[in-house]
């Protein structure tokens, strides 16, 4: 049987971080079971993070927060 279509499909992005991160998190994601990094798990925890930061901030600075002064709050 197929499997029925996401309501919410996934698209991909490319990303780039600093490889001391990328080392941080790979090590806490590792998975014993299965001697690395299972599939799809920085897809989850980017997810949940990009979630719970888009639920912290005030509804009308989701709306009225130009891109480029999102960015820059991100760089500090």
């Amino acid at each position: 049987m197929p499997k029925p279509k996401s309501i919410d499909p996934g698209i991909s992005k490319n990303i780039s971080i600093p490889a001391s991160l990328v080392a941080q998190v790979d090590d806490l994601l590792f998975s014993d079971a299965e001697g690395r990094v299972p599939h799809g798990a920085y897809s989850r925890l980017f997810t949940m993070l990009l979630r719970r930061f888009l639920s912290d901030l005030p509804p009308a600075e989701v709306r009225a927060t130009p891109a480029e002064q999102l960015l820059s709050e991100l760089d500090k």
